[in-house]
């Protein structure tokens, strides 16, 4: 009975290892992959944050001048509707979607501010 077990023990090991086996390098492999992906995101988030600073240092914000008389409202409506149309700080936006891992909607607003 007990050469039966140990034949039946053998067996039964020699069908699972090369599934075991395959499964061990599967994994391993998805480990490394993940690490690379993890290093090559991270790489990719400075040289995104590194890219809008640059933008940010280049952008001039326009200052206004304050007129009296008749037209005074006019230069003022003018500057409202500017501070309007001017766009997010894009480095808090960046931030924010980085931080809610939205990494494509990231590099395409980079790109885009490019």
């Amino acid at each position: 009975m007990s050469e039966h077990t140990a034949a039946a023990q053998q067996q039964f090991e020699s069908m699972h290892t090369p599934l075991a086996l395959n499964l061990r390098e599967a994994i391993n492999s998805a480990s490394s992959i993940t690490q690379n992906i993890t290093s090559e995101l991270v790489d990719g988030q400075r040289k995104l944050l590194a890219l809008v600073a640059e933008n940010t240092k280049a952008l001039n914000p326009m200052g206004t001048k304050q007129s009296y008389g008749p037209m005074a409202e006019i230069p003022e409506m003018a500057s409202s509707v500017q501070q309007v149309e001017v766009p997010l700080d894009p480095t808090k936006e960046l931030s924010r979607l980085i931080s809610e891992h939205k990494f494509g909607k990231a590099f395409t607003m980079a790109l885009q501010r490019t």
